[in-house]
């Protein structure tokens, strides 16, 4: 199984400890999305892939647009689940992140205060190192089926 997806991560040059996941070519120093990358990988017996290649400098480049924060925000869960299974995605680890989505609630704190709990129904949980590949899924799955509905 390849995970192909800009986590907007960093998880840093050498590979100290996780020699097991990821070669010594990273970017920078680790931040915490690329922490949670190198431990997904470390629990799921995977590796960081693109650290096992060194790369020219001027290759060694990030590139952050937009704020996907709003995007995330907007994600039907039920779109999501479509999404997952027309991508091909074993009902198992569906299943899986159904399982981390199910009854999420939150509050609203503020200078007077905070609110009552409650649910959250819709959107991609922020700062998981999921929430991107996810989200790749998704706009996928709606890019293949806006050029199938286009080709009719």
């Amino acid at each position: 199984m390849v995970i192909g997806a800009d986590f907007n991560g960093h998880v840093g040059e050498g590979n100290t400890g996780d020699e097991e996941v990821m070669g010594k070519f990273g970017v920078k120093e680790r931040n915490l999305e690329g922490q949670m990358v190198v431990d997904f990988a470390k629990r799921m017996d995977m590796a960081v892939v693109n650290t096992y290649f060194q790369k020219r400098e001027e290759h060694r480049v990030m590139y952050k647009s937009g704020d996907l924060e709003k995007a995330y925000d907007r994600v039907p869960r039920e779109e999501l689940w479509y999404c997952m299974r027309k991508s091909g995605v074993a009902e198992k680890y569906v299943r899986v992140v159904q399982d981390m989505y199910e009854r999420s609630r939150t509050v609203v704190r503020c200078a007077v205060g905070q609110t009552e709990e409650f649910k959250v129904e819709v959107g991609l949980h922020q700062g998981s190192a999921l929430s991107p590949f996810l989200f790749a899924i998704v706009m996928d799955q709606l890019s293949e089926e806006a050029k199938m509905i286009k080709m009719i």
